[in-house]
């Protein structure tokens, strides 16, 4: 029997199947996964050699078996586009303070390193979901001319930090899609996006929640 390695997360899009290894901060895609038998016990057993090389890639081990692959997380059905959040001369102090945290605890780490810390969850959180909007949103209109906010994983990540540090709290999403493959991540409260559009996340699967 098998079961994910530690750190490894996985997802099923379409007929296809989705690692992502945490540790090693890449993604690997099994194109016709389904057909090899990699996605439910009802299809044909799994080829060996198709186990073996996901298991030398250290992506999967002896345990019990896999299963559920991905995560059961609904996808955002509201987003922050309507707030009407403009740039404002005191944002810049919020600004430099969230430029300054991600230089310190961003800069340099790996990729689980910064995984870690999202996984730090505040024992108690302020339940003002307005005013974490009212935050977000203000975030959101000064983020695109901050440097590197354009990468996702920054732009997240500093969302994050900025909102616990308020005493709030929300959920980091990453997903997946294929043809073309590409990764994406944002923060989400409830069904809300904080950190996105629902039209274009709508085409991702999630593989990870922190």
């Amino acid at each position: 029997m098998l079961r994910l390695s530690a750190g490894v997360h996985a997802a099923a899009v379409g007929e296809d199947l989705v690692f992502l290894d945490e540790r090693a901060d890449r993604y690997l895609c099994v194109v016709g996964a389904r057909a090899l038998g990699l996605l439910s016990a009802e299809d044909c057993p799994a080829e060996a050699e198709s186990l073996a090389a996901l298991g030398a890639a250290g992506l999967i081990e002896a345990g019990a078996p896999l299963a559920p692959i991905g995560v059961d997380w609904p996808l955002p059905e509201r987003d922050l586009r309507a707030s009407g959040a403009e740039v404002r001369k005191g944002d810049m102090a919020q600004a430099l303070w969230c430029l300054a945290d991600a230089a310190r605890h961003y800069r340099g780490r790996s990729f689980e390193a910064i995984l870690q810390l999202g996984r730090t969850r505040p024992e108690r959180a302020r339940n003002d979901p307005s005013e974490l909007s009212a935050l977000a949103a203000r975030f959101q209109a000064w983020a695109p001319f901050a440097p590197g906010t354009s990468k996702c994983l920054l732009r997240a990540f500093m969302l994050l930090r900025l909102l616990r540090r308020e005493g709030f709290d929300a959920r980091w999403v990453f997903a997946v899609r294929t043809w073309p493959f590409a990764a994406h991540c944002w923060l989400q409260l409830d069904d809300l996006a904080l950190d996105g559009e629902v039209e274009r996340l709508a085409a991702y699967v999630p593989i990870l929640v922190v």
